[in-house]
């Protein structure tokens, strides 16, 4: 979708996108095959063909690509007993199930075009951020 919407209004090959993010055509075909089912993306036949954005990458929200391609399931028994206790659900359960909600609603809110931005929102810092950096520990690199 990032390759598509970097080339608008040009057509990009199977085999132009599979090189581009360096990965096998044969995945590649079943992901644009999924996307253009679902409208995200037109495929079109011949020597001008390939395929682009099936509308602008202002109207295509990141949640929407996840949801087409594959969903955050929703954890249904604890995953520390297998079961539910008394019907309710386990705390370990309801915080998993929270953050995968809290994960859709900020996908949903960031589309394709502020995802090709080089900064399309601020994460909040969190204490994990700030140890990792002053080890040393960011981005693969240790002291």
């Amino acid at each position: 979708m990032v390759c598509l919407a970097e080339h608008p209004g040009e057509p990009l090959t199977s085999k132009q996108i599979a090189d581009l993010l360096q990965t096998r055509s044969d995945y590649l075909a079943k992901v644009l095959s999924t996307l253009t089912r679902a409208g995200l993306i037109n495929s079109r036949r011949g020597r001008r063909g390939g395929f682009c954005l099936g509308k602008s990458a202002e109207n295509i929200t990141l949640l929407e690509i996840l949801r087409t391609t594959q969903e955050l399931e929703r954890i249904e028994n604890c995953p520390l007993t297998g079961h539910e206790s008394d019907g309710q659900p386990c705390l370990l359960r309801r915080v998993i199930n929270d953050a995968i909600t809290d994960v859709e609603q900020r996908l949903d809110g960031v589309t394709l075009a502020q995802s090709l931005q080089p900064t399309p929102f601020a994460a909040p810092a969190n204490d994990l951020d700030d140890r990792l950096a002053s080890n040393g520990a960011c981005c693969g690199t240790h002291n």
